[in-house]
């Protein structure tokens, strides 16, 4: 391992120079090892700078010598030691350097030097901002400076640079004092420049202040050498308001200027002296900014004869107290004094407010109220088409017009019962009766609007003709009563038809005498219903009536007022009415013929319109029909006709319609239904190959029979003319215990009626047994046998009878034993297959003999 020759600075020396490096000398070449070397400062350990091995940039080994050079100078007076860790340094063959373990192992004493300053960075300095002061050997701790024996506040330092705040002195000397060696240095060339006096008195013409009013801010003693300025702190940002000014040793006044909009400001005095930083008095004001502004309200443009309201809402704001308003107007009329006056002015005028509160603050505010000239109701008239003062309930729609003299131009709009202002049309028919007030809104080429009314009268026909009804049908009488109103007189009555020929109405007078007659001085009329044409007609009456008249007066420029006179007038009264024609009905039949036998199916029908009633035999309404002599809307129509349920004949149906004016027609149809035979025969069972005998019955019903047919359900038919024959004969050559048998009789009329029967037909049982001949009273064995039974499970009885007496066997064939006590014993086996249980056929199939 490398071991050391030589150390320089050597170990304890003393007089170190500053800018000294450290060097170590070792007894073989070396390497950068690895590690981190610190120089430190032997009092507190404090790391002055520290080597990173191996790649540090500020070691350098050359040979067997290994030089660091510090970062900067060594700080004079400052006791030093070196620390090397174990394989900082190596040999080339690697082996390390052991290192330095202790303080002791390497440490020195640099030269103690003392400060000097060497100067600033602001000359002249100003009193309370920084200055820098360079020099060296300032030393590493804080150092002491103070100037004509003031002391400085250090806020920062560094061996060479000092950052002070310049203490409240005036020009002198400037000492440095090095702490780490208690060594001085001294300068007496800083000028200093005072600062302001931030303790002068700031005061305020007003603490409050109406919007856009200002304020005046003085500064009280004045610094000669010190410039001043007003600025605004909030609301923000800030904002120099007036200045610099420079101090006179006297009062410096700024103004605020117009203070807006309302709310709460802040405003502060900013003083410099010199070149140095300005700074803020300690006196701030405050000023409350408030609203106090009149509001005339909007410029009005009028109509002659309309009036507004002035002023705003609110008229004022703010303000202090009580608030005093005067209006004055020009062209001038009389003073007005409340805050929001109601005027109606004749020409265009223009209105002044002031409004004065309880602390002399004054707000102003003008309006001006055009007026613009508005169309006399004189100058109006309403034209009614047709040209008449009353009009029917049943009346056409009446065409409204206007005309207008003067001069004026413009529109008109309608209103008023019964007028559509789209259509310009008044509807009689949706007038109540009496006077009706129709209303003209004229609008003028100025926008002006003049309101100009009419009375026309509204009757309801109904009310002049007692029990005249709408519609009639044509049928029966009526008589009518006319009525009279007070204030009428009655002249005369016709009548008329109306007749409507490709959109266009002609009127025909219907002379009295016969369809209709009238008594004018008995104030009736009657009319002969079946005898009036069919269609629309109107009776129209002539009375004498004092008729509402309306003429307008104009009292003011614009303004009129109605005045209603009464002219006797000729005024004839329509009364329309129709004589209906009778509904048209038909009868629509879904079935192609209109004769039936009774045993046809169930034929459809429908009437139309529907909502009638159906009457006939045999006719049954459909669902929704009641049945029930009534007309009702949900009556559909719809019935049947079930010839079954008719009478043998003609059956006359017919369908009643009444429509919604209570007029009735009625269609009918004939149906004729024939009556059918009844045929029956009697329904026996029987065996194969043996005659069947049908006897046969047949109620005529009055028929006269044309044929008959039988069908055997074998695939044989019997047919002959005339009535059939009884009995009929059959014979079956199978057994089946279902054969449908048909008995069909036809009729001259073309309708038939038939019967059928099922019937049982079942085969000869094949029976046999043996037997042996014994005496009485031994036993006989009797032994069965039958093909038939053996493949057709079926019930057998065997019955041996002997005199009057028998005994019955019952069950399959078998074997039976029987002690003979007669003579002869006759076996009968009675034999009923499963496929035909009803069916019996008995057969006596043997005899034996018993012998004594």
């Amino acid at each position: 391992a490398p071991t050391l020759d030589a150390l320089t600075p050597a170990d304890d020396a003393t007089g170190v120079a500053q800018n000294a490096n450290l060097v170590l000398d070792f007894d073989e070449q070396i390497d950068a090892g690895t590690g981190v070397v610190n120089l430190r400062r032997y009092s507190d350990d404090a790391v002055f700078d520290s080597f990173t091995m191996p790649s540090d940039p500020s070691v350098s080994i050359v040979g067997s010598i290994a030089t660091l050079n510090p970062f900067g100078s060594l700080v004079s007076g400052i006791h030093y030691y070196v620390e090397v860790p174990a394989g900082a340094f190596t040999d080339e063959a690697g082996n390390p350097f052991a290192g330095f373990s202790t303080k002791d192992d390497w440490d020195f004493t640099v030269d103690t030097v003392p400060p000097n300053i060497t100067g600033y960075d602001n000359n002249p300095a100003c009193v309370g901002e920084t200055l820098v002061i360079s020099g060296t050997n300032f030393g590493l701790s804080t150092p002491t400076v103070t100037i004509n024996g003031v002391n400085a506040t250090v806020n920062s330092h560094t061996t060479t640079t000092i950052n002070i705040t310049v203490p409240n002195t005036t020009t002198g000397t400037v000492e440095v004092t090095n702490n780490d060696i208690g060594e001085s240095d001294t300068s007496n060339s800083l000028v200093l420049t005072p600062g302001p006096n931030t303790g002068l008195n700031v005061v305020e013409s007003a603490t409050s202040v109406i919007t856009g009013g200002s304020v005046s801010i003085t500064v009280q003693s004045s610094e000669s050498g010190v410039d001043y300025r007003l600025q605004r702190v909030s609301p923000g940002p800030i904002t120099t308001l007036d200045g610099p000014d420079p101090g006179t040793g006297g009062n410096l006044v700024f103004s605020t200027g117009a203070l807006s909009p309302a709310g709460t400001y802040q405003f502060r005095i900013r003083a410099q002296a010199g070149s140095c930083n300005s700074v803020n008095l300690t006196d701030m004001v405050t000023v409350n900014v408030f609203d106090f502004s009149a509001d005339a309200g909007p410029d009005y443009d009028i109509c002659q004869g309309d009036s507004v309201f002035l002023g705003g809402n609110p008229t004022v704001v703010g303000g202090s107290g009580f608030n005093e308003f005067t209006w004055t107007s020009n062209p001038a009329g009389t003073p007005l004094t409340s805050s929001n006056p109601k005027v109606k002015p004749s020409v265009t005028t223009s209105y002044f407010l002031r409004v004065e509160d309880s602390d002399g603050n004054i707000a102003r505010d003008t309006a001006v109220v055009t007026v613009r000239p508005r169309t006399p109701a004189s100058d109006l008239d309403i034209l009614f088409d047709p040209d008449k003062v009353a009009f029917a309930q049943t009346d056409d729609p009446v065409n409204l017009s206007f005309t207008v003299t003067g001069g004026s131009t413009g529109t008109g709009i309608f209103s008023g019962p019964a007028v559509n202002p789209a259509l310009d049309r008044f509807y009689p028919a949706n007038a109540p009766v009496g006077d009706n007030t129709i209303q003209l809104d004229f609008t003028n080429q100025d926008n002006c609007v003049t309101t100009y009314t009419e009375i026309v009268q509204v009757y309801n026909p109904n009310d002049y003709l007692l029990v005249l009804q709408d519609y009639y049908c044509p049928e029966g009488t009526e008589d009518l009563d006319i009525v009279v109103p007070v204030g009428y007189t009655l002249q005369d009555i016709s009548l008329y038809q109306v007749i409507t020929f490709f959109g266009f109405k002609f009127i025909f007078p219907v002379a009295d005498g016969t369809s209709w007659t009238k008594n004018v001085a008995a104030r009736d009329v009657h009319m002969d219903l079946t005898a009036l044409p069919q269609g629309d007609l109107f009776f129209r009456i002539t009375y004498t009536y004092l008729v509402p008249v309306i003429t307008y007066i104009e009292i003011l420029p614009g303004i009129s007022i109605p005045i209603i006179t009464y002219v006797p007038t000729a005024v004839t009264v329509d009364a329309p009415f129709r004589i209906n024609s009778p509904p048209t009905v038909t009868i629509q039949s879904r079935s192609s013929t209109d004769q039936f036998c009774a045993n046809a199916p169930v034929v459809q029908l429908l009437g139309k319109e529907p909502g009638g009633i159906w009457q006939g035999t045999g006719v049954v309404p459909d669902f929704g029909n009641d049945g029930n002599p009534a007309f009702g809307p949900g009556e559909n129509g719809q019935a049947t006709f079930t010839p079954a349920n008719a009478n043998i004949g003609l059956n006359t149906l017919i369908y009643t319609f009444e429509d919604e004016f209570g007029c009735t027609a009625s269609a009918s149809i004939d149906f004729t239904v024939f009556a059918i035979p009844d045929p029956d025969f009697s329904d026996i069972d029987g065996c194969v190959g043996i005659p069947l005998d049908f006897a046969v019955t047949n109620n005529t019903n009055g028929t006269v029979s044309k044929g008959w047919r039988w069908t055997f359900d074998d695939g044989t038919s019997l047919e002959g003319l005339g009535d059939p024959i009884s009995p009929t004969s059959h014979t079956y050559s199978t057994a089946n215990d279902d054969y449908d048998v048909v008995l069909t009789v036809f009729t001259m009329d073309g309708c038939q009626n038939e019967v059928t029967k099922s019937i049982s037909v079942g085969a000869i049982p094949d029976v046999a047994f043996e037997w042996e001949n014994v005496c009485r009273d031994e036993r006989a064995a009797l032994n069965l046998n039958s093909t038939f039974v053996m493949n057709n499970p079926s019930r057998v009885d065997t019955i041996a009878g002997f005199s009057a007496m028998a005994t019955v066997f019952t069950g399959t064939p078998a074997t039976w034993e029987w002690r003979s006590t007669k003579r002869t014993l006759g076996v009968r086996r009675r034999l009923a297959p499963l496929v035909s249980p009803n069916m019996t056929t008995t057969r006596l199939v043997d005899s034996m003999r018993a012998w004594r």
